[in-house]
This record gives structure tokens, C-alpha cells and sequence, in this order.
């Protein structure tokens, strides 16, 4: 028996859903490719007087982290480091909303001396809340991963294949955040397929000094739910009521527009509300 033409069209996005994602996967791989034997040299110094040497990650919640070549990936509390030294961009963002761009030059304890295109500004290390790099060039304002997992289970016949991916964009006061996820799923007859996936684009951008806006979308497909694509846009603006090492809190509203296609049923459309709140505890009581 033919599948009704329905069916061939709800199959057909699937599998663009399918090629679009991982065409994604496939240039995230290449991104994280770039060459990671460049030399490290930013300096972070703890009160206790130790030295590390390394790439400076980010500062987020209350904590330091450091890409070392010695130990990989290393971490700080804040309020233990005394002091840090970068010839690269950075963005650093203060408790009362100012974004900062510059490197970070030698210091007094517990002070950071960022040096801008209009000069050298000192800020106490008790009022930054977040360090971010900056790329001076397009491809190194890009950050991402990638991780990947199969599995075959003999007595079942059933092989699964996961697929998860990344990409930050990274501009001083927004960003843009791409995130694919994908699994597919075969059995030894068609009819055990269940391939299910996800797109989602994410544009945040800062308006003035606690106030912010984001753009969002989202693509989803899941066959063993018999959705054929589901399409998600919507807008959100927000405030940030706390932003420090203690913590962040933020809350706003917005609007999103739903589409949903299923395979064997009529497509829907409509709009909905949102109201939501964040909270994201720090670790660092400074």
C-alpha cells in the first residue's frame, strides 16, 4: 500500500529536519576544530599568592575558569583571586549594569585594570559579576561543542544515534546562541523508526544597564508523537533585579507564536502569553 500524501510530505520534513541538523552538527565540528595549541598566557593569581597560567574562559556566578594545558579545565571562587592579567578582549560586565571592553592589565589585589579604546578604567573585583572574551575577528567570536553517541542492543536489534551540538556568537551587550539535538533511532523493520530533533535559535541583547531583550525560535520534529514539524517564534523582554556573584535574578515577559504540523492531523496555529522568572544562585559570597 502507498503512503497517503500527507504521510510523503510529513516524511519529507522529517528528513530536511534531519539533513538541516546535521549539516549544523557538521560545522560546529568544524569550529571546535580550530587549533588549540596556541600559546596560553593570561595570569590569574590567587590571594594565596599561586600563580596560573592559561586561557581565561569566563567569569560566571561567582566562579573563575581557566583552560590550562597542565590540568584542562580548572575553576576559581572569585573572592579567592587576588588578581588577572590578559593581553586579549574582553567583555567585563559590573553589578550595576556596566558593560566594559578591553584587556586586563596588572593590578592592586582584589582590582581589575581594563584597558579600553578611550583608556584605563579600575573596577574592585567585588563589582564584577562576568568576564567574557571577545574575538578581535569573526571566527573567534565563536565558541562550540559537540558530543555524539551510539548504541546497538543485539537482542532487540534496535541501534541508536545521539547527536547534540552548539554555537555561541558572542558580541559585547548580545549574543547569538544556535543548539541542535538530535535521535535516531532504527529497528530491523521500518516500522520501529523513531527520529525526534530540535532546533533552537536564541538572540539576547542588552538594553541599557539592567534591562534586556531576546529573540527566540524553535524547530522541532518527533515521529513517535507524530509531530512533523513544530515551529516556535517569540520575543521576551526582561530585567535584571539582581546580577552579582551572589547570584542573578531576572524576570520579564513576552509572546511566542506556535505552528504545529502533525502527520495525520490538520495543522494548528496561535499565539500565547509568557510570564517567567530566573534565578541562578552563585557560589561566592563576596
Amino acid at each position: 500500500m502507498l503512503p497517503r500524501p500527507e504521510e510523503r510530505n510529513a516524511g519529507g520534513v522529517c528528513r530536511l529536519m534531519i539533513v538541516m541538523r546535521t549539516a549544523i552538527v557538521f560545522v560546529v565540528a568544524v569550529l571546535s576544530s580550530a587549533p588549540a595549541w596556541a600559546q596560553k598566557t593570561d595570569v590569574v593569581t590567587l590571594a594565596n599568592g599561586d600563580r596560573n597560567t592559561g586561557d581565561i574562559d569566563e567569569l560566571d556566578r561567582g566562579r573563575l575558569s581557566l583552560d590550562t594545558d597542565d590540568a584542562g579545565m580548572i575553576s576559581f571562587e572569585w573572592d579567592k583571586v587576588a588578581t588577572v592579567e590578559s593581553a586579549r578582549l574582553f567583555e567585563v560586565i559590573t553589578s550595576d549594569g556596566r558593560h566594559l571592553l578591553g584587556s586586563l592589565g596588572p593590578s592592586t589585589a582584589r582590582s581589575m585594570l581594563v584597558t579600553t579604546a578611550t583608556g584605563t578604567i579600575t573596577v574592585s573585583m567585588s563589582e564584577v559579576t562576568r568576564i567574557h572574551p571577545i574575538g578581535t575577528s569573526f571566527w573567534a567570536r565563536l565558541e562550540g561543542s559537540i558530543d555524539a553517541g551510539f548504541t546497538y542492543t543485539q537482542s532487540s536489534e534496535i541501534a541508536q544515534l545521539n547527536l547534540n551540538s552548539e554555537i555561541i556568537f558572542r558580541r559585547p551587550s548580545f549574543l547569538v546562541q544556535l543548539t541542535t539535538s538530535d535521535t535516531l533511532v532504527r529497528q530491523r523493520d521500518e516500522e520501529g523508526r523513531d527520529d525526534r530533533g530540535s532546533v533552537d535559535l536564541t538572540y539576547v541583547r542588552d538594553i541599557g544597564q539592567k534591562w534586556f531583550w531576546a529573540g527566540v525560535g524553535r524547530f522541532e520534529s518527533n515521529e513517535s508523537l507524530g509531530l512533523s514539524l513544530r515551529s516556535q517564534l517569540g520575543g521576551w523582554l526582561g530585567t535584571r533585579l539582581v546580577d552579582s556573584n551572589r547570584g542573578r535574578f531576572e524576570i520579564g515577559g513576552g509572546a511566542v507564536y506556535n505552528f504545529e504540523h502533525g502527520i495525520d492531523t490538520e495543522p494548528t496555529r496561535n499565539i500565547e502569553g509568557l510570564l517567567g522568572l530566573r534565578i541562578r544562585p552563585g557560589s561566592c559570597g563576596n
